[in-house]
């Protein structure tokens, strides 16, 4: 079975590559191979199995089973025996981008370069010294 799930951010967000680039932002932006943001799934799952402990366990003690059914055990948290494998997980999610159809609008655009530009916005808040690189 496929679901779609279709992401809506109400605020400001961020989802970085954990790079920085030298004199500059600290934080850089994942971008997919054409240039636009996108969400990776690894951190797609990060968040969901995040949702899914909170709720899981809110509802008592037979529930957390159930993430660890979809997300796969930790095994971190299986105290570190050898002897039990971590479980699989049991849900695939792939990366979340952009609709088809405004990748294509801002592709074909003779202005494609500032249209990707300006699906984000970086803000500064701590400026960096380029001699010692600390804030």
């Amino acid at each position: 079975m496929v679901l779609e799930l279709r992401i809506s951010f109400q605020s400001d967000w961020h989802v970085g590559t954990g790079s920085s680039e030298s004199g500059g932002l600290d934080r850089l932006i994942a971008r997919d191979h054409q240039g636009f943001p996108y969400i990776p799934a690894k951190t797609l799952v990060g968040i969901l199995r995040d949702a899914s402990e909170e709720f899981t366990s809110a509802l008592g003690d037979k529930w957390p089973q159930w993430t660890d059914l979809l997300f796969g055990s930790q095994s971190s948290l299986l105290g570190g025996s050898t002897k039990t494998p971590p479980q699989p997980a049991s849900l695939r999610v792939r990366p979340a981008y952009l609709p088809a159809s405004i990748r294509k609008a801002v592709l074909e655009s003779p202005h494609k370069n500032a249209l990707r530009k300006a699906f984000t916005l970086s803000r500064s808040s701590t400026a960096i010294n380029p001699k010692t690189g600390t804030a």
